[in-house]
């Protein structure tokens, strides 16, 4: 933590920002990432852009006069993120300039995702599938079990195919958690997002 302008807490005319306070890649809420030429922890000295024009523009000033981004700055990154209702996709933007020998070195990082289902006649069709998929899943855990029970543990294994049909029931079980805990993931981020707005 410094004071405006990289100056020491002890500093005489000390005034704090927020952006001279550094984070961590908990508090920010973010993860580390490589580039080019480095891999960047998720922490750092951070500007939000929220608020009025007037007020950014004027602190985006009070910054480049006080060297918020001087020698010792690694890189400058900016990240932000896009809704298209139309089309219901997101898209999460991480733009990266690294400052090296000198230089500059641009990076660009652009994911477009998809996060929630529109429910038209494909998202019904879609969501049918996905129970089918549960219910058949389900009914060769039931077989499984079954035939163990029937058969015994090592007589049940003898037979290659129902070795096959156990790794089908672990990787099947594997994807319906994976996609439980997106659902989850999704509600969650979806629930901060409308609290940040």
């Amino acid at each position: 933590t410094y004071c405006m302008g990289w100056f020491p807490l002890v500093a005489e005319n000390c005034t704090r920002m927020d952006e001279y306070n550094y984070k961590t890649e908990v508090e920010r809420e973010s993860m580390p990432f490589n580039a080019d030429y480095n891999k960047y922890s998720g922490g750092g000295y951070e500007l939000k852009f929220r608020g009025h024009i007037d007020k950014l523009m004027l602190k985006l000033e009070t910054l480049q006069n006080n060297s918020w981004i001087n020698n010792q700055t690694r890189a400058l990154i900016v990240e932000f993120s896009v809704y298209n209702a139309q089309v219901n996709l997101f898209g999460i933007i991480k733009i990266v300039a690294e400052f090296v020998g000198g230089g500059v070195n641009p990076y660009n990082r652009i994911e477009v995702i998809r996060l929630t289902r529109v429910m038209d006649f494909s998202g019904y069709v879609v969501t049918i599938c996905e129970l089918l998929f549960c219910v058949a899943t389900f009914y060769y855990i039931l077989n499984a079990i079954v035939s163990i029970k029937s058969l015994g543990f090592s007589e049940h294994f003898k037979d290659s195919w129902n070795v096959v049909d156990v790794f089908t029931i672990f990787f099947s079980i594997l994807v319906i958690g994976l996609y439980v805990t997106k659902l989850l993931v999704v509600m969650t981020l979806t629930k901060a997002i409308s609290r940040t707005q």
